[in-house]
Protein backbone atom coordinates (compact mmCIF):
# COMPACT_ATOMS: atom_id res chain seq x y z
CA UNK A 1 0.00 0.00 0.00
CA UNK A 2 1.28 3.45 -0.42
CA UNK A 3 1.81 5.70 2.30
CA UNK A 4 -0.66 8.62 2.76
CA UNK A 5 0.70 11.01 1.52
CA UNK A 6 1.16 9.48 -2.11
CA UNK A 7 -2.32 8.89 -1.85
CA UNK A 8 -3.19 12.08 -1.12
CA UNK A 9 -1.26 13.20 -4.56
CA UNK A 10 -2.95 12.11 -7.80
CA UNK A 11 -0.42 11.97 -10.52
CA UNK A 12 -1.07 11.56 -14.32
CA UNK A 13 -0.85 7.88 -14.10
CA UNK A 14 -3.01 7.88 -11.39
CA UNK A 15 -5.85 9.76 -13.46
CA UNK A 16 -4.82 7.43 -16.12
CA UNK A 17 -5.80 4.25 -13.41
CA UNK A 18 -9.00 5.92 -12.49
CA UNK A 19 -10.54 6.50 -15.49
CA UNK A 20 -9.52 2.83 -16.34
CA UNK A 21 -11.06 1.42 -13.20
CA UNK A 22 -14.24 3.74 -13.56
CA UNK A 23 -14.72 3.22 -17.44
CA UNK A 24 -18.40 2.93 -18.34
CA UNK A 25 -19.54 3.88 -14.69
CA UNK A 26 -22.48 6.43 -14.33
CA UNK A 27 -21.64 9.66 -14.11
CA UNK A 28 -23.47 10.09 -11.09
CA UNK A 29 -21.27 7.07 -9.61
CA UNK A 30 -18.28 8.98 -10.79
CA UNK A 31 -18.92 11.85 -9.33
CA UNK A 32 -19.09 9.99 -5.83
CA UNK A 33 -16.73 8.29 -6.60
CA UNK A 34 -14.36 11.61 -6.76
CA UNK A 35 -15.08 12.94 -2.74
CA UNK A 36 -12.66 12.64 -0.45
CA UNK A 37 -13.24 10.59 2.66
CA UNK A 38 -11.29 10.40 6.21
CA UNK A 39 -8.29 8.49 6.64
CA UNK A 40 -7.77 6.86 9.70
CA UNK A 41 -5.09 4.27 11.70
CA UNK A 42 -6.29 1.75 13.67
CA UNK A 43 -7.51 3.96 16.83
CA UNK A 44 -9.54 6.17 14.51
CA UNK A 45 -7.24 9.21 14.22
CA UNK A 46 -7.65 11.45 11.38
CA UNK A 47 -4.39 10.84 9.17
CA UNK A 48 -5.27 12.41 5.65
CA UNK A 49 -8.02 12.01 2.91
CA UNK A 50 -8.26 10.12 -0.21
CA UNK A 51 -10.61 9.54 -2.84
CA UNK A 52 -13.31 7.37 -1.94
CA UNK A 53 -12.25 5.78 -5.40
CA UNK A 54 -9.13 4.95 -4.12
CA UNK A 55 -10.43 4.33 -0.61
CA UNK A 56 -12.58 1.12 -2.23
CA UNK A 57 -9.80 -0.28 -4.54
CA UNK A 58 -7.85 -3.02 -4.28
CA UNK A 59 -5.05 -1.77 -5.77
CA UNK A 60 -5.02 0.94 -3.32
CA UNK A 61 -4.25 -1.98 -0.38
CA UNK A 62 -7.96 -0.69 0.29
CA UNK A 63 -6.88 1.75 3.43
CA UNK A 64 -8.22 1.72 6.48
CA UNK A 65 -11.40 4.90 6.72
CA UNK A 66 -13.97 6.05 8.41
CA UNK A 67 -17.56 5.08 7.95
CA UNK A 68 -20.64 5.15 9.45
CA UNK A 69 -23.80 2.76 8.90
CA UNK A 70 -27.66 3.84 10.39
CA UNK A 71 -30.49 1.63 10.78
CA UNK A 72 -33.66 3.08 10.48
CA UNK A 73 -36.51 1.53 12.36
CA UNK A 74 -40.14 2.67 11.72
CA UNK A 75 -43.03 2.82 14.71
CA UNK A 76 -43.47 -0.88 14.50
CA UNK A 77 -39.81 -1.52 15.01
CA UNK A 78 -39.36 -2.97 11.23
CA UNK A 79 -35.92 -1.96 10.17
CA UNK A 80 -35.81 -0.50 6.49
CA UNK A 81 -33.05 -1.85 4.27
CA UNK A 82 -32.46 -0.85 0.69
CA UNK A 83 -31.01 -2.82 -2.10
CA UNK A 84 -28.14 -1.06 -4.04
CA UNK A 85 -28.31 -0.22 -7.11
CA UNK A 86 -27.12 -1.99 -10.16
CA UNK A 87 -25.04 0.90 -10.84
CA UNK A 88 -23.02 1.18 -7.89
CA UNK A 89 -19.21 0.27 -8.25
CA UNK A 90 -19.16 -1.55 -5.39
CA UNK A 91 -20.98 -4.44 -3.93
CA UNK A 92 -24.02 -3.94 -6.60
CA UNK A 93 -27.23 -4.77 -5.89
CA UNK A 94 -26.65 -6.16 -2.65
CA UNK A 95 -29.26 -6.00 0.16
CA UNK A 96 -27.86 -3.74 2.97
CA UNK A 97 -28.90 -1.73 5.81
CA UNK A 98 -30.47 1.54 5.64
CA UNK A 99 -27.90 3.91 4.79
CA UNK A 100 -24.15 3.35 4.84
CA UNK A 101 -21.57 6.07 3.42
CA UNK A 102 -18.58 7.93 4.64
CA UNK A 103 -18.10 11.33 6.22
CA UNK A 104 -16.09 13.43 3.81
CA UNK A 105 -12.71 15.27 4.45
CA UNK A 106 -14.62 18.53 5.35
CA UNK A 107 -15.06 20.95 8.27
CA UNK A 108 -18.52 20.12 8.48
CA UNK A 109 -17.81 16.01 8.71
CA UNK A 110 -14.45 15.11 9.77
CA UNK A 111 -14.52 16.27 13.63
CA UNK A 112 -16.66 19.36 13.57
CA UNK A 113 -16.67 20.89 17.23
CA UNK A 114 -14.05 18.15 17.84
CA UNK A 115 -16.57 15.13 17.68
CA UNK A 116 -16.12 12.55 15.05
CA UNK A 117 -19.95 11.29 16.34
CA UNK A 118 -21.06 14.55 15.40
CA UNK A 119 -19.45 14.55 12.04
CA UNK A 120 -20.76 11.08 11.15
CA UNK A 121 -24.78 12.10 12.15
CA UNK A 122 -24.19 15.08 9.70
CA UNK A 123 -22.80 12.66 7.22
CA UNK A 124 -26.07 10.38 7.85
CA UNK A 125 -28.60 12.86 7.46
CA UNK A 126 -26.80 14.25 4.21
CA UNK A 127 -26.89 10.72 2.68
CA UNK A 128 -30.42 9.59 3.58
CA UNK A 129 -31.68 12.68 1.88
CA UNK A 130 -29.76 11.54 -1.14
CA UNK A 131 -29.95 7.98 -1.58
CA UNK A 132 -33.72 7.38 0.17
CA UNK A 133 -35.07 10.93 -0.26
CA UNK A 134 -35.39 10.73 3.42
CA UNK A 135 -35.85 14.54 5.24
CA UNK A 136 -36.73 15.28 8.21
CA UNK A 137 -34.41 13.90 10.72
CA UNK A 138 -31.94 15.52 12.82
CA UNK A 139 -28.15 15.27 13.35
CA UNK A 140 -28.36 14.82 16.93
CA UNK A 141 -31.32 12.45 16.65
CA UNK A 142 -29.24 9.21 15.60
CA UNK A 143 -28.24 7.55 18.37
CA UNK A 144 -24.85 6.47 18.20
CA UNK A 145 -23.90 2.97 19.94
CA UNK A 146 -20.28 2.22 19.19
CA UNK A 147 -18.03 1.50 16.04
CA UNK A 148 -17.15 -1.84 14.60
CA UNK A 149 -13.45 -2.06 11.74
CA UNK A 150 -13.67 -4.65 9.20
CA UNK A 151 -12.05 -5.33 5.80
CA UNK A 152 -13.78 -7.56 3.04
CA UNK A 153 -13.29 -7.89 -0.88
CA UNK A 154 -16.71 -8.04 -3.48
CA UNK A 155 -16.17 -11.33 -4.91
CA UNK A 156 -19.05 -9.80 -7.50
CA UNK A 157 -16.90 -7.05 -9.03
CA UNK A 158 -13.85 -8.03 -8.05
CA UNK A 159 -10.49 -5.30 -7.44
CA UNK A 160 -13.26 -3.47 -5.03
CA UNK A 161 -13.53 -3.90 -1.37
CA UNK A 162 -14.04 -2.10 2.24
CA UNK A 163 -11.64 -1.54 4.84
CA UNK A 164 -13.55 0.26 7.42
CA UNK A 165 -13.73 2.00 10.83
CA UNK A 166 -18.01 2.38 10.70
CA UNK A 167 -20.13 4.35 13.50
CA UNK A 168 -22.90 2.54 14.29
CA UNK A 169 -26.22 4.54 14.04
CA UNK A 170 -30.01 3.76 15.19
CA UNK A 171 -32.88 6.00 14.58
CA UNK A 172 -36.59 5.36 15.42
CA UNK A 173 -39.31 7.30 13.53
CA UNK A 174 -42.62 6.48 11.50
CA UNK A 175 -42.21 5.82 8.33
CA UNK A 176 -44.49 6.70 4.79
CA UNK A 177 -42.78 4.30 1.58
CA UNK A 178 -44.68 6.36 -1.04
CA UNK A 179 -43.55 9.49 0.16
CA UNK A 180 -47.29 10.30 0.26
CA UNK A 181 -47.23 11.53 4.54
CA UNK A 182 -47.11 14.66 6.15
CA UNK A 183 -46.31 12.94 9.60
CA UNK A 184 -44.06 10.48 8.64
CA UNK A 185 -40.22 10.73 7.38
CA UNK A 186 -41.26 10.12 3.39
CA UNK A 187 -38.97 7.66 1.51
CA UNK A 188 -38.52 7.84 -2.20
CA UNK A 189 -35.49 6.22 -3.25
CA UNK A 190 -32.60 7.90 -5.58
CA UNK A 191 -32.38 5.06 -8.29
CA UNK A 192 -28.85 6.04 -9.20
CA UNK A 193 -28.55 4.85 -5.67
CA UNK A 194 -30.99 1.89 -4.46
CA UNK A 195 -32.63 -0.74 -6.64
CA UNK A 196 -35.12 -1.50 -4.14
CA UNK A 197 -36.54 -0.65 -0.02
CA UNK A 198 -38.28 -2.93 2.21
CA UNK A 199 -38.56 -2.65 5.68
CA UNK A 200 -38.10 -6.31 7.98
CA UNK A 201 -38.84 -8.02 10.94
CA UNK A 202 -36.16 -9.86 12.44
CA UNK A 203 -37.72 -12.88 11.20
CA UNK A 204 -37.77 -11.70 8.27
CA UNK A 205 -34.31 -10.59 8.33
CA UNK A 206 -32.52 -13.77 9.35
CA UNK A 207 -34.98 -15.42 6.52
CA UNK A 208 -32.86 -12.93 4.35
CA UNK A 209 -29.17 -13.69 6.20
CA UNK A 210 -30.05 -17.18 5.21
CA UNK A 211 -31.00 -17.31 1.70
CA UNK A 212 -28.35 -18.23 -0.22
CA UNK A 213 -29.39 -16.79 -3.57
CA UNK A 214 -29.50 -13.04 -1.61
CA UNK A 215 -26.57 -10.76 -1.67
CA UNK A 216 -25.48 -9.06 1.47
CA UNK A 217 -23.11 -6.95 2.37
CA UNK A 218 -20.27 -7.77 4.69
CA UNK A 219 -20.66 -5.33 7.33
CA UNK A 220 -24.66 -5.15 7.40
CA UNK A 221 -24.16 -9.33 7.64
CA UNK A 222 -21.19 -8.42 10.24
CA UNK A 223 -23.09 -6.28 11.98
CA UNK A 224 -26.26 -8.53 12.08
CA UNK A 225 -24.97 -11.36 13.40
CA UNK A 226 -23.07 -9.75 16.15
CA UNK A 227 -25.53 -6.65 16.86
CA UNK A 228 -28.97 -6.71 16.12
CA UNK A 229 -31.09 -9.39 16.70
CA UNK A 230 -29.85 -9.04 20.53
CA UNK A 231 -30.99 -4.75 19.73
CA UNK A 232 -33.84 -5.76 18.35
CA UNK A 233 -35.12 -7.46 21.75
CA UNK A 234 -33.92 -4.25 23.80
CA UNK A 235 -34.81 -1.12 21.19
CA UNK A 236 -35.89 0.90 23.38
CA UNK A 237 -32.74 0.31 25.63
CA UNK A 238 -30.71 0.34 22.99
CA UNK A 239 -32.33 4.03 21.63
CA UNK A 240 -31.92 5.58 25.10
CA UNK A 241 -27.90 4.58 24.88
CA UNK A 242 -27.88 1.95 28.17
CA UNK A 243 -25.36 -0.20 28.85
CA UNK A 244 -23.57 -2.28 27.76
CA UNK A 245 -25.20 -1.76 24.29
CA UNK A 246 -24.07 2.12 24.73
CA UNK A 247 -19.87 1.17 24.27
CA UNK A 248 -18.66 4.74 22.52
CA UNK A 249 -15.02 4.22 23.07
CA UNK A 250 -14.87 0.74 21.82
CA UNK A 251 -13.39 -0.66 18.54
CA UNK A 252 -15.09 -3.91 17.96
CA UNK A 253 -13.37 -5.82 15.62
CA UNK A 254 -15.36 -7.78 13.30
CA UNK A 255 -12.49 -8.90 10.91
CA UNK A 256 -13.95 -10.37 7.40
CA UNK A 257 -17.15 -11.67 6.33
CA UNK A 258 -15.66 -15.05 4.97
CA UNK A 259 -19.04 -15.23 3.20
CA UNK A 260 -18.40 -12.08 0.93
CA UNK A 261 -14.90 -11.98 0.95
CA UNK A 262 -11.64 -13.99 -0.87
CA UNK A 263 -8.95 -12.68 1.13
Amino acid sequence: MRDHGSLNRATTTDKVVENAALEGVADAQRRLMAEPVILVNGRDEPVGQVSKLQAHRTADGLPLHRAFSVFLYDAADRLLLQRRAASKVTFPLYWTNTCCSHPLYTDAERNPAGSAVLGAQRAAVRKLQQELGITGAAPEEFTYLTRIHYRAECVHSRGWGEHEIDYLLLLRRPLQLDGASTEALPVVPNPDEVDAVRLVTPTELRALLDDPAERVTPWFRLIAERFLFEWWQRLDQVLAQQPPHYDPERIHLLGEDRACAHL
